[in-house]
């Protein structure tokens, strides 16, 4: 009996039918869709009422900043002043053609002593509830946050358009990745934005990176020998002078659960400008 299966592998834009016996690449498609619907079911309920998703345009250009302060500044009715304290982490960048990193506040590579080369301020802020090590000291918390905050200066000159072409590209190569975020090659993008913050244009990634192998044995596996995301990564992007700065937070899935509005007002508060 010949009997036609369709499948419809919406991921990959794309409709494959097959009669009788499907061909190894049709299993590959099936499995791979089937896997990435999995992970991102999985990002989906740990995030519990998270908008990483995104599902309405208001909502996917919408800064979280603004949902806690009136454009006085002033915090709006029923936010606790304690959800809104922030400190500051604030340091200067060289404008020269070298590649400057910055992890967890701390200088890895470059110099702001470079009297020749204009002097570019970056900051974000933190909740003050975070402790050494990003710790949440909230009562009933007291975890990690969040695993490490990269802000670093990509070589050489860039453009908007380049950023307005990385779900294309791949968000990886457009962001010039360092060394050390190599898993945003591969990592699937979950949603993205952009923002304006001082006139200066924000553009904004939801990353999810799952291991290439796995036990199978996490509470998470959904099934089909798929491997869980074990990395969510929160990037801010923006083109200044003709230079690109980045900024990446990355967490596991158990610190993403416990604190992904924290996480996403710490990506939102990022910010670039010179040095007056």
């Amino acid at each position: 009996m010949w009997v036609t299966v369709v499948c419809v592998c919406i991921l990959f834009g794309q409709s494959r039918a097959f009669h009788v016996a499907p061909t190894t690449r049709d299993l590959q498609l099936i499995v791979m869709a089937a896997r990435a619907n999995n992970r991102r079911r999985f990002l989906a309920r740990a995030a519990g009422s998270s908008s990483i998703f995104l599902p309405t345009a208001a909502r996917a250009d919408e800064d979280l900043t603004s949902q806690i302060y009136n454009p006085d500044g002033s915090l709006k009715e029923g936010v606790s002043s304690t959800v809104a304290k922030t400190k500051l982490v604030a340091f200067t960048f060289d404008q020269s053609d070298n590649p400057q990193i910055n992890v967890d506040g701390d200088y890895k590579d470059g110099t702001t002593s470079n009297s020749g080369s204009q002097q570019v301020q970056i900051s974000y802020e933190l909740p003050d509830k975070w402790g050494k090590g990003y710790i949440d000291t909230s009562e009933g918390v007291n975890a990690p946050a969040c695993k490490r905050i990269t802000v670093y200066k990509a070589p050489g000159n860039a453009s908007l358009e380049c950023l307005d072409e990385a779900t294309t590209i791949g968000v990886g190569k457009a962001l010039k990745v360092t060394d050390s975020l190599a898993r945003l090659k591969t990592a699937d993008i979950i949603g993205g934005r952009k923002r304006t913050r001082n006139e200066q244009k924000y553009y904004e990634f939801d990353m999810a990176s799952a291991p290439d192998k796995c036990e199978g044995t996490s509470k998470d596996d959904l099934g089909l020998g798929f491997c869980p995301y074990d990395s969510v990564f929160l990037i801010s992007a923006t083109i200044f002078n003709e230079s690109l700065y980045v900024m990446a937070i990355e967490c596991d899935n158990q610190e993403w659960k416990q604190g992904n509005a924290d996480l996403k007002r710490v990506r939102s508060s990022f910010n670039v400008e010179a040095v007056d």
